[in-house]
């Protein structure tokens, strides 16, 4: 089983252990959110043959014109247990494909692509996370969390010469504990949050590093729901040094968020 698919399980296990469903703002429940997100993105990537042959350093965006922005969904499930503690569930897919007659030769997973050739390419990365949260300071207006969570990445990148219909194409998956902090301050109907989580970390070969960092505010709308504005910025490296894939890729993105969410006053 994929550690992507595991992830969704044990949050479908944890959350179908909870008390029977409640949306209820006295400091336990369900709270679950929908949004639109516009990130900017920005990825880097080495694919080496199998024979060990440096490929090209390539940034998918510019050399190979995968567009920059494209408005996804994201979505968030979770259970606040106490006033002090939460679990939760976050999903976000970004997938995009772009072609580009390239100005120079270039090399990807040991194969060739001439200059003045038209590459087709693809990028697909998932992401799944689930993360507990511990209040360290719940003393109104004021709440310091510390979180604590796996975070998997799934991509796949792949470029095809439209000419010739030569393709390659790698995936991977990077698995990652993740800790944070979570700041919450609420002003006259607002809460104003800023979240900060890291981690590097080997898994199965391949080297990972993670950074995010969020601001966002929300204000309820009405009872039981309530609406947040917010921007997210997030950085993800990976190297990898295996006899089947080898190279090194660095995700980023950044851009605003919006999010109608359900129970989250509880929170």
């Amino acid at each position: 089983m994929r550690f992507h698919t595991a992830l969704i399980a044990v949050a479908a296990l944890c959350l179908a252990a909870t008390p029977a469903l409640t949306w209820a703002a006295q400091g336990s429940g369900w709270f679950v959110s929908f949004g639109a997100f516009d990130p900017k993105a920005s990825t880097n990537i080495r694919l080496d043959a199998l024979s060990g042959q440096y490929g090209t350093n390539l940034h998918l965006e510019s050399d190979l014109g995968l567009p920059q922005r494209r408005v996804v969904p994201q979505a968030t499930l979770g259970y606040q247990f106490t006033p002090r503690m939460s679990l939760e569930f976050n999903y976000f897919d970004l997938r995009r494909s772009g072609s580009r007659v390239i100005d120079e030769n270039i090399t990807y997973g040991g194969v060739n692509y001439s200059f003045n050739t038209t590459v087709s390419t693809f990028a697909d990365m998932r992401t799944d996370s689930l993360q507990f949260r511990y209040a360290l300071v719940d003393d109104y207006p004021w709440n310091v969390s510390l979180m604590a969570g796996a975070h998997a990445t799934h991509f796949t990148v792949g470029l095809s010469d439209l000419n010739s219909g030569v393709s390659r194409s790698a995936d991977a998956q990077a698995p990652l504990p993740v800790v944070g902090l979570r700041g919450l301050y609420e002003l006259r109907g607002w809460q104003l949050h800023a979240e900060a989580a890291y981690f590097r970390m080997t898994v199965n070969d391949i080297r990972g590093q993670l950074n995010r960092y969020t601001l966002s505010a929300s204000h309820s709308l009405f009872d039981g729901v309530s609406l947040e504005l917010g921007y997210t910025y997030y950085v993800l490296g990976l190297g990898a040094h295996r006899s089947d894939l080898g190279g090194n890729m660095r995700f980023a993105y950044q851009g605003p968020f919006l999010n109608l969410c359900y129970g989250c006053q509880i929170r």
